[in-house]
């Protein structure tokens, strides 16, 4: 189907069956569970705008899309863990590459890129400090004393 993201009606004819036949061939196709998560979630929020404009009922009794069975360490058990030249682990970056990095976006810092001068500062925080991505998208301007 086409058009779906324009004419909500058309939500009215995906079923809690056909979500879970979609996310069950996702992960036999050898999608990664974030890929497939972020699918589901897009499924998740057309569907509640269909239902908030009166398209898909909005109570009853409906099997739960995510009811794969355990989640946790589903690609060992896949024939097929990763579609395309995505890595499964990360690659650890020594503290002599980290140095190098961050002389590199000083240097370019000073010559006055503003972009550059975030950079900076946002892998400094992620090298540094060790906080996680998400720990840095919630940091506010007022989180740091300058």
């Amino acid at each position: 189907m086409t058009g779906m993201a324009d004419d909500l009606r058309l939500w009215a004819e995906v079923s809690q069956g056909l979500v879970s036949g979609f996310l069950r061939w996702q992960l036999k196709k050898g999608y990664s569970v974030g890929s497939v998560n972020v699918r589901l979630s897009t499924v998740q929020t057309y569907t509640r705008l269909a239902a908030k404009a009166g398209h898909l009922p909005t109570k009853g009794d409906h099997d739960d899309p995510h009811d794969l069975g355990p989640g946790r360490n589903i690609d060992e058990r896949r024939e097929v863990s990763r579609v395309g030249h995505k890595k499964v682990e990360p690659v650890a970056i020594s503290p002599s590459h980290i140095a190098l990095i961050k002389s590199r976006l000083r240097e370019l810092a000073r010559e006055g890129d503003s972009l550059t001068v975030r950079v900076c500062l946002l892998f400094c925080l992620l090298a540094d400090h060790g906080l996680r991505c998400s720990e840095v998208a919630a940091l506010a301007g007022t989180s740091i004393d300058l």
